[in-house]
Order: C-alpha cells, then structure tokens, then sequence
C-alpha cells in the first residue's frame, strides 16, 4: 500500500458511512496549523457532490478492506467511518 502524498485524490467516508471524493491537503505536519497531524493521519478536502459543498477533514486515518472477491465470511464489508481509502479501479 502507498503511503498518501499532497495532491492525491482518496475517497472519505463520512460519519454517516457516504463515500466522497477528496484530496490530500498535509500529511504528518501541517506549517499553518496550530496543532499537528497524528503519524498515520491526513488533513482532506473532502467535495460533497449534489450539495455545492466542501469542507475539511482534520487526521483522518486510512481504512482498506480487502478486493471484493476475497472477502471471507465474518469479515468487515464496508469502510469505517470518518476514514479514507484509496479509489477502487475500474476493471475492463
């Protein structure tokens, strides 16, 4: 898994579990923040589509789940909320 990098488009979870598109604005430390990143956080502008809206989203911690087709029984199917994760690709 590749480490998140400034300007990198990730997909949001919100707290209501909705998946948006974001972008990655810091990571670790930010030079305009009063406080720091955690070390596995990032700092996300997160667009809200339909609504007109964006806003932050401060330290979000990463969440992957493994490919569709190798999720076992038992296991986790959806993302947790308020956390990123990298874009599914397009197959075909």
């Amino acid at each position: 898994m590749s480490a998140p990098t400034i300007g990198r488009i990730v997909t949001y979870v919100d707290p209501l579990g909705v998946e948006h598109p974001a972008i990655v604005l810091a990571r670790q430390r930010h030079p305009f923040a009063e406080t720091h990143l955690s070390a596995d956080g990032v700092a996300l502008h997160v667009f809200r589509y339909g609504r007109g809206l964006s806003y932050g989203a401060w330290d979000v911690k990463q969440d992957e789940l493994p490919p569709p087709n190798k999720i076992g029984a038992g296991e986790r199917s959806h993302y947790k909320s308020d956390t990123w994760h990298w874009p599914a690709r397009e197959e075909g």
